[in-house]
């Protein structure tokens, strides 16, 4: 078993062969083969210190794992630190690994590999890992300090769209039919969602100049955000070419008034992205296009669960479970700062 480390301006053609290789069915948008060729392709664009560790033995790739590799100050210390790719709360890359291969038996080349220059890592950071990730399972085998914390609002509707809104309050039922008076009191409603991949590149288009018209222009706007915007819409169109990608818009009359999207993965939603035409705010139709959204689940939609990818305070009003993640630091007791940062933590823990 051997650990090759390729750094943006390498041959990436091996890396890509490997994904090909190794990509399966997963319910996990971390694991979707997209996500992997999406930060393949532009990833560098939104993490200029991202490395791919390329894992072989004689029968072929045996493991993918995408991570972050910088020099960060942990105490007076500073320490080389292998992240995983991690932004707004949502785990962009898991690890892939083959089907016949335990994730354990490669963690520790986590500790191993020579990531930089020559140099191993220090420590190893993972953030939001979901219960069922290969890289959860590593940090696991590696013996790390874990923490659990709360992850995404996710929204169970496998009985059906109409059947979660018929039971999920009277309130939020009211509050559905209200949006939908005022916005018609403007004009004719009409929901639009796009089918082939140009349709569905000329309407992440039309996301795109919305979301930076509103609220967001100043934070977090694809528009703003070229690294994001080179990542998802990578995805989405990755995803379009296999069908299983996700774009609802909200017209009145011919004005766009909301739009979103997302992609599906083994028959969940992953919400990705939302935004309004705030001329029409006093309307909500955030809150008609999420119904509408929601009772198109089912076999006919492909999807019995939407994964909103992050907890806000307004998914409330969505009744949502709240799937735990974890985060997880293993100190490199192979390197001289690791075996520090190790012995501080065990002093520290020690104390408390």
């Amino acid at each position: 078993m051997r650990c090759q480390v390729f750094a943006p301006s390498d041959d990436l053609s091996p890396v890509a062969e490997a994904i090909g290789v190794l990509g399966q069915p997963s319910p996990l948008i971390a694991a979707s083969t997209h996500m992997h060729r999406a930060l393949l392709s532009s990833g560098h664009l939104l993490f200029p210190d991202i490395r791919w560790l390329l894992v072989r033995d004689s029968q072929g790739p045996m493991a993918v794992i995408p991570v972050r590799c910088r020099v960060e100050r942990d105490g007076p210390l500073a320490v080389m630190s292998l992240a995983s790719l991690d932004r707004f709360e949502m785990l962009y890359a898991d690890a892939l690994v083959r089907e016949n291969v335990e994730p354990e038996g490669v963690a520790p080349l986590l500790l191993k590999a020579a990531v930089a220059n020559g140099r191993r890592a220090d420590v190893v950071r993972l953030r939001s890992l979901p219960e069922s990730s290969a890289l959860r399972r590593m940090a696991k085998a590696l013996r790390g300090q874990m923490t659990r914390v709360e992850g995404t609002s996710v929204i169970d509707v496998a009985l059906g769209g109409d059947h979660w809104l018929t039971n999920c309050g009277r309130n939020l039922r009211g509050q559905v039919r209200q949006s939908e008076n005022r916005l018609r009191q403007r004009g004719a409603i009409t929901l639009r969602s796009p089918q082939s991949p140009a349709e569905f590149g000329a309407a992440l288009e039309r996301f795109i100049a919305l979301e930076v018209a509103g609220y967001k222009a100043v934070r977090n706007a694809l528009a703003n955000e070229p690294g994001d915007r080179a990542v998802l819409v990578a995805l989405v169109r990755g995803h379009a070419e296999r069908g299983t990608a996700h774009l609802l818009e909200l017209y009145v009359d011919e004005t766009l008034v909301a739009s979103q999207f997302g992609v599906v993965c083994e028959g969940r939603l992953y919400l990705i992205k939302i935004a309004f035409n705030e001329a029409f705010a006093d309307a909500s139709p955030g809150t008609f296009l999420m119904a509408s959204l929601l009772k198109q689940a089912g076999a006919a939609g492909g999807f019995s669960a939407v994964d909103c990818c992050v907890r806000q305070p307004w998914h409330a009003r969505w009744h949502p479970d709240i799937e735990m993640q974890e985060h997880a630091t293993i100190p490199n007791k192979g390197t001289p700062r690791g075996l520090v940062l190790h012995a501080a933590r065990r002093v520290r823990a020690a104390f408390q």
